[in-house]
């Protein structure tokens, strides 16, 4: 840690969540499904504090379903209603896929 921040990291199967007294870093799994949904949930809300910026990152979610989609915008809502910064990044083309078909404006997923 060369910025000499406090680095805590939580992993379960479904998701990896590091985070410092600034930023919480959610690397979900290759699935983002129903299955998963209650764990990854419970987990950020368990790691991330107001204040903190979001960082999800999709690059090796592979599957999805409107459960794990639920979540996602329902995080990104919690996090900005608390005035805090969300992105989305390193999209996997699953991802980016999935909520193009659900016409889900990525740029918009994506904003801090």
């Amino acid at each position: 840690m060369a910025n000499g921040l406090k680095q805590e990291e939580t992993k379960t199967n479904s998701c990896v969540i590091t985070s410092t007294a600034e930023s919480c870093a959610l690397t979900l799994g290759e699935q983002f499904t129903i299955y998963e949904a209650a764990e990854i949930r419970d987990n950020i809300l368990a790691n991330w504090h107001s204040g903190q910026a979001l960082t999800v990152d999709l690059s090796q979610t592979r599957e999805f379903d409107t459960a794990g989609i639920q979540l996602l915008l329902a995080l990104r809502q919690h996090v900005l209603t608390h005035h805090s910064q969300w992105q989305v990044n390193k999209l996997s083309e699953d991802a980016v896929n999935f909520l193009r078909f659900y016409n889900i404006d990525i740029a918009n997923v994506a904003t801090d």
